[in-house]
């Protein structure tokens, strides 16, 4: 078997035809040489490119993409749960801020005292009083 052209430079750096990358992931995979001995062989720049060649190009790359979907999948349908509840929580606290809200306002209506004002002056003294001590 030929060794395919190997490599060429753009604006000093180097790349390698994707024919020469899929020789050498075949001859790391068939045992024939090691990684790392593709590396000094071939003249590979990068301390991890045969490692990453192979990843995309070895035997394995197509069972661990499918593995990755599946593993996506499974994670976009437990996002989309985990929204749906996020969402029936706001709604619940909507309704229950719109409840408060209209009992506030039937309380002020009949004792004629202005709760919120009440409540700002309460939080103020607490926060006085903290501060003396």
């Amino acid at each position: 078997m030929s060794i395919p052209k190997k490599m060429f430079q753009i604006h000093g750096r180097q790349y390698y035809s994707e024919s020469f990358k899929k020789f050498v992931v075949n001859e790391v995979e068939s045992g024939r040489i090691t990684k790392e001995g593709a590396k000094h062989k071939y003249k590979i720049g990068g301390n991890s490119s045969v490692l990453k060649w192979c990843r995309q190009y070895g035997k394995y790359h197509k069972y661990i993409e499918s593995d990755q979907k599946m593993k996506t999948s499974s994670n976009e349908s437990a996002y989309k749960k985990r929204i749906k509840e996020l969402e029936s929580a706001l709604s619940d606290s909507r309704i229950r801020t719109l409840y408060l809200e209209s009992v506030v306002e039937i309380v002020e209506e009949q004792t004629g005292v202005n709760i919120e004002k009440k409540y700002e002056e309460i939080l103020l003294s607490e926060q006085k009083e903290k501060t003396k001590n």
